[in-house]
């Protein structure tokens, strides 16, 4: 009998802000007159990874589309106007200032929340679009984050020391289980108030990626208290340029804007609406429906270019898409069976495939943003002999695994169909299942993959 072994495609959540991402040049998202073109902010996303990665194509492609004359979107520069986003989602979406398991919850988080420090466009450590006015790290486990003067929740309560404190403490909170790997640096004794806003934050261990970590989407600051999305709008609380108005699981949110925001913000309100799979969202953009759809399927890409009526914003950026192996398990706590799913895939071909050609050859390993990327790391090519052989050696030849991707991600389908059919070549029977995100129930604490 052969064995059966899971792996799972993550889906596409960014490190950097999506679409209407925080500070001041941030929600003039698809701005200008009625009789003249407008567009939209590009965003700028990444996909989560595991310990290991296996087959991973960069994506360089934005793939976020917006109608050339917005229907109720301000003039440039003036207040005022309605954007209507389109994302795919489900009865399954939640809204958390500092938690996401899926691409409609994110798009909704950037909405209200804001981080504590940010990156700016060659991803360095900033912070203009973000609630910190500095972070001095004056040892590898001992920081001090000092707040922005006199900002404002949305319930108009300033922004403070207590607030910074409680919102680490619920991301390393067990019972939420929003960023476990937090606690192994973090614990409730690591805070210490040194002003109303100014916080010593002394690490349990040292962490060269803990100042990184302040810049996550998800490292966003919450009031004291605040809790996840129950049903009363009122209670999502945060410093960003919409407040939270209504929200339906699986059909819309509407933000309306944050009149005391710290920051600069032109629309009047910002609808983020459902669609079920990414062919009623593009139904939706083409008629009108929306303004903007997130995520566009990149073998459309094309067809979109040559629609006048729209326009394609693509970005160079740094994200991946990745196949995660579980490395405690077998097959894959054996390097050797990792190794040879690295060398199975045509890298070349995975682009053109999957991306229509819209992105880079990935090396497995993140990060190509990061001033730390090895440069001169080489270039793993396909080697099906070689892959061969290493399974042979592992006791693992006629393989046979199920490769889980989610639906709700541009080319994460694709790719497992791609690696499906690639893995043959090394005797590898791999049966892709793509799953519609609205049919799967996520308990709590527990992440998707």
């Amino acid at each position: 009998m052969k064995e059966q072994h899971d792996l799972w495609l993550p889906a596409g959540i960014g490190r950097r802000q999506l679409l209407l991402g925080a500070g001041t040049a941030t929600v003039l998202v698809a701005c200008g007159s009625d009789d003249s073109s407008s567009g939209a902010t590009t965003p700028t996303t990444g996909a989560t990874t595991a310990e290991t990665t296996g087959a991973t194509t960069a994506d360089t492609t934005g793939a976020t589309t917006a109608e050339t004359t917005a229907t109720t979107v301000a003039a440039a520069g003036q207040k005022g106007g309605t954007l209507r986003v389109g994302v795919v989602g489900s009865t399954n979406d939640l809204m958390d200032g500092q938690y996401i398991v899926a691409r409609a919850d994110q798009a909704r988080m950037v909405t209200g929340w804001e981080p504590i420090a940010n990156y700016d466009d060659d991803f360095n450590i900033a912070f203009n679009n973000s609630l910190a006015e500095e972070i001095e790290a004056k040892a590898p486990d001992l920081f001090v984050v000092r707040l922005k003067q006199g900002i404002e929740f949305h319930n108009a309560k300033t922004v403070g020391a207590e607030d910074l404190i409680y919102s680490f403490n619920r991301l390393i909170d067990p019972a939420l289980g929003i960023a476990p790997a937090l606690s192994e640096f973090l614990d409730a004794n690591s805070f210490k108030a040194l002003d109303d806003r100014t916080v010593e934050i002394s690490l349990l261990k040292p962490s060269v990626a803990f100042l990184n970590g302040m810049a996550d989407y998800g490292a966003n600051i919450v009031p004291v208290d605040y809790a996840r999305f129950d049903g009363d709008p009122t209670t999502q609380i945060g410093t960003g340029a919409f407040k939270l108005k209504s929200f339906t699981p699986g059909s819309e949110s509407v933000h309306v804007r944050h009149e005391n925001y710290w920051g600069t913000s032109f629309l009047d309100e910002v609808q983020i609406i459902d669609f079920s799979d990414q062919s009623a969202l593009v139904n939706a953009l083409t008629s009108g429906d929306i303004d903007v759809a997130i995520d566009i399927p990149y073998a459309q890409a094309g067809a979109i270019e040559s629609n006048g009526d729209l326009v394609l914003l693509e970005s160079a950026a740094g994200n991946w898409q990745t196949i995660t192996m579980r490395v405690d398990v077998a097959p894959f706590d054996d390097v050797r069976v990792r190794q040879a799913m690295r060398l199975i895939v045509n890298r070349e071909e995975m682009v053109q495939r999957v991306l229509s050609g819209h992105g880079r050859i990935g090396n497995d390993m993140y990060g190509v943003l990061d001033g730390s990327y090895p440069k001169d790391f080489a270039q793993r090519e396909q080697d099906i002999d070689t892959a061969k052989q290493l399974l042979k050696d592992a006791g693992q030849e006629n393989l046979e695994i199920e490769l889980f991707a989610p639906d709700d991600t541009a080319g994460l389908p694709e790719y497992a169909t791609a690696f499906a059919e690639q893995a043959k070549a090394a005797g590898i029977n791999v049966t892709a299942t793509v799953h519609d995100l609205s049919l799967i129930h996520i308990s709590e604490p527990t992440r998707p993959y």
